[in-house]
């Protein structure tokens, strides 16, 4: 299953307090703090940040672009896709006509980039992510820009190019690294890529030390994401009973941390329940994933999915459906294989 990481942020931590007695600056560092291990919180934060903007000042200008952009990343990691990218998408325009020599437009074209990489437009995003590079190295901040090339290196693996994604996880490590956030999504992001070389028994390590980050984090949400992950590579590499056990796990989690997560756990559950020749049950599984999520608007993590499902329908007799997911499976691939140049 491609589920990588698209990091984007993170910052000391805070304690709680009074939003309405804190200053905008306070406001954004909270939200940036709570981005990958509360999305939900961190949204609320940018929000209330961007009520504490005043005036028409280009500060102003920039502070208010700064909350939408933070805004935009929490709905992404909410998985609310399409109201991502409609507020990332016209906060960068407007950045573009005053900020372009700033760190803010480096941002967002960063965010940008994520929005149309999790939409399945591959090149889009990869021209966004360059640009945003080129961006943080004339401003001299390395760690984003080893973000952005942890970022790229997700689209090629989304892209099946796995080589091409594990030499720019080593740019990215060789430009900065960390034992936190950064550390994580590479760990994570690695797994992925080897799990595509089927080099399974090395993606459980890479996804097993991205698991120990995400409990020290106490983000149970990225907890989720990696079990998800990790049982992906444990069924591929036939441990079906260990991938089962390690599914449940992610599937507990989710349901009471992480409900936008549920989907891509019953995925991984159906592809488990297949393979063991369950089809009834895997159908259970399969159909929680899909349930609301039109199949011609799905997007590449949903793409195994997809072929899992008609492989499922198609055993059961039910030939139209099986259909609409080859359809769906083929239009995503169609979409990888534009950065098979």
């Amino acid at each position: 299953m491609a589920a990588a990481l698209f990091l984007g942020l993170s910052a000391p931590a805070f304690a709680g307090s009074d939003l309405g007695t804190d200053d905008f600056e306070t406001t954004i560092a909270k939200a940036k703090s709570q981005m990958m291990a509360d999305p939900a919180a961190a949204l609320n934060l940018a929000r209330a940040a961007k009520t504490k903007v005043e005036g028409d000042s280009k500060a102003a200008a920039r502070s208010e672009l700064t909350a939408r952009w933070l805004e935009g990343e929490a709905l992404m990691r909410l998985n609310r896709g399409e109201e991502a990218r409609s507020l990332i998408d016209t906060a960068l325009a407007e950045a573009s006509a005053s900020f372009q020599e700033e760190k803010i437009y480096a941002d967002l074209l960063r965010s940008s980039a994520s929005a149309k990489a999790r939409a399945g437009k591959f090149k889009a995003a990869l021209a966004h992510f360059e640009l945003a590079s080129e961006r943080y190295a004339v401003l001299g901040d390395a760690r984003s820009r080893a973000i952005v090339l942890q970022n790229i290196g997700s689209i090629y693996s989304e892209a099946r190019d796995y080589q091409e994604a594990i030499g720019y996880y080593g740019k990215a490590a060789e430009v900065f690294t960390d034992e936190g956030p950064l550390s994580l999504s590479a760990h994570n992001n690695i797994g992925n890529a080897l799990k595509g070389l089927k080099r399974y028994s090395e993606a459980e390590s890479e996804f097993g030390k991205a698991l120990a980050i995400a409990q020290k984090m106490s983000s149970q949400l990225l907890e989720a994401r990696i079990l998800t992950n990790l049982a992906s590579a444990q069924l591929l590499g036939g441990a079906v009973e260990e991938a089962d056990d390690t599914a449940r796990r992610a599937l507990a989690i989710a349901n009471q941390h992480a409900p936008r997560w549920q989907p891509f756990v019953h995925g991984v559950l159906a592809q488990i329940e297949l393979d063991r020749g369950n089809l009834v049950l895997a159908e259970e599984h399969i159909a929680k994933t899909f349930a609301d999520h039109p199949l011609d608007k799905t997007n590449a993590l949903f793409r195994d999915f997809h072929k899992t499902a008609a492989a499922i329908f198609s055993r059961n007799g039910e030939t139209e459906l099986a259909a609409l997911h080859t359809d769906a499976f083929d239009r995503i691939e169609r979409e990888a294989n534009q950065l098979r140049l």
